[in-house]
């Protein structure tokens, strides 16, 4: 039974490899809309199994590596050929240059996360933009454009935003995790808030709410960098006029 218990976190694991190796081949195939959600779906999956492997006491450094293989295809390479298919071919040599950067940066993020949480049971905060939350951005982005709007993005403002989010996943800016130690600090509560009343429009707007989400957490996280870093430069100019 100890043994069982450390397939259940690596089913959900390697379901969001199948996932994203189903829309890897449905981008293939210019089937545009259908992808973005498989991308979704490998972001759920990738969400279980962490939850499950500290609720079932089964994280494991074979799970980790296995973890960091497959969200690199699902929210690394799977994304990128993604936007590139959408849009960003159409912007030829720069965009192509473009997709292959958000790539590395999600292969950089994901190692960088690798070297520093040796402890698999850690809820630490994250340092740098996370993948999966990347990978949701540009898929609901994608989907708000194809879907909603019926019309293919924007070239030059989605080169803008995959650059941008590219820069945020190897930045260093903190950004919270969801978990119940931290869920309920005062600086994350208006963020729960916020969720909470967008989650009333996402059974019909679901690309839509993860969009707004997404929006929302990069935002609060990056004014909440600000916020902190001013603050420790206003306690160190005091510390020096006394």
């Amino acid at each position: 039974m100890s043994r069982v218990k450390y397939l259940v976190p690596n089913f959900f694991t390697g379901l969001s490899l199948l996932s994203a190796l189903i829309a890897i081949h449905y981008i293939s195939i210019n089937e545009l809309i259908l992808a973005p959600w498989l991308i979704m779906f490998s972001m759920i999956c990738d969400f279980l199994d962490g939850k499950l492997a500290r609720l079932l006491d089964a994280a494991s450094p074979f799970g980790a590596q296995f973890d960091t293989l497959s969200d690199f295809v699902a929210f690394g390479i799977a994304p990128a050929f993604l936007i590139y298919r959408v849009s960003l071919q159409y912007i030829t040599i720069l965009g192509a240059a473009v997709a292959i950067f958000y790539a590395f940066c999600g292969c950089y993020r994901l190692v960088r996360f690798s070297l520093r949480n040796t402890d698999l049971k850690s809820k630490a905060s994250f340092v740098g933009l996370p993948i999966p939350v990347a990978a949701g951005f540009l898929s609901s982005l994608v989907l708000l454009n194809l879907q909603t709007w019926n019309r293919p993005p924007n070239h030059i403002y989605l080169l803008i935003a995959v650059f941008l989010i590219s820069l945020l996943m190897i930045s260093r800016v903190e950004y919270l995790t969801i978990e119940q130690d931290t869920l309920f600090r005062k600086d994350f509560r208006l963020l729960f808030l916020i969720f909470l009343v967008s989650l009333i429009f996402s059974f019909h707007f679901f690309h839509i709410a993860i969009l707004f989400w997404i929006a929302v957490y990069i935002l609060f996280c990056l004014i909440r960098q600000i916020l902190l870093l001013l603050l420790s430069r206003n306690r160190l100019a005091n510390k020096k006029r006394g």
